[in-house]
């Protein structure tokens, strides 16, 4: 009496699908181990640089002006592609407007590289320097215009409200050059609900866009 070897629904054997499950867990390593490898080679570790802040609040000019200093330090060609900083607001705190960190971005055309520097109340540093392929647009912008006065300007333009219909809210603000125009986007965003709030504002002309509402409870605009 012939016994038939039993099969699952893909029409192999117990013992194929055990090879083809072990062949997978391989390949799945190997692909790993060289995506680590291709990220270790194309992200250069870049030697830790540090500046001093000026004593009292940070503003949002004199962290570029810390940051400016250490990136045409470390490149004279370098100038500024973007910058940005995180707020987050959960249950009636008040959000750290005296206090905030930048991320600054400039471009080395000589070495085709975009370093980022990040800048706090106790000074600035250099984090890492990436290759880019294409050159990053130049970014300039009002500095005069600083983190509270974006804050506010967000909150007059739906921000308060958002804040009053979302318990915990992670606040972006980021300066990029869209079209060669440098615009500043502060992105509020729920975690929880899923609903963001997005105001976009000329970073030299401080004209303003109506505020983009969008979520899974919220209507979309």
């Amino acid at each position: 009496m012939t016994t038939a070897t039993r099969t699952n629904q893909t029409g192999f054997t117990r013992g194929q699908s055990f090879l083809l499950a072990v062949l997978v867990a391989v390949t799945v390593a190997v692909y790993g181990m060289l995506a680590v490898a291709l990220v270790k080679e194309r992200v250069a570790p870049m030697p830790v640089v540090q500046a001093s802040a000026a004593s009292g609040s940070l503003t949002l000019d004199r962290a570029r002006s810390v940051a400016t200093d250490l990136a045409v330090g470390s490149r004279a060609d370098a100038y500024l592609v973007g910058a940005t900083a995180t707020w987050r607001l959960a249950g009636g705190d008040r959000l750290t407007l005296y206090r905030p960190a930048w991320a600054f971005r400039f471009y080395s055309p000589s070495a085709h590289r975009v370093q980022v520097v990040t800048v706090d109340q106790d000074g600035g540093r250099v984090e890492r320097s990436v290759p880019v392929h294409t050159p990053p647009q130049r970014v300039d912008a009002d500095w005069s215009l600083g983190a509270g006065d974006l804050l506010l300007i967000w909150m007059a333009h739906g921000g308060e409200e958002f804040m009053r219909d979302n318990a915990h809210v992670n606040i972006h603000c980021q300066l990029t050059a869209e079209g060669g125009r440098p615009i500043w986007q502060v992105i509020a965003l729920d975690p929880a609900t899923r609903r963001s709030l997005v105001v976009r504002i000329d970073a030299l002309t401080r004209q303003v866009e109506p505020g983009d509402v969008s979520g899974e409870h919220g209507s979309d605009r």
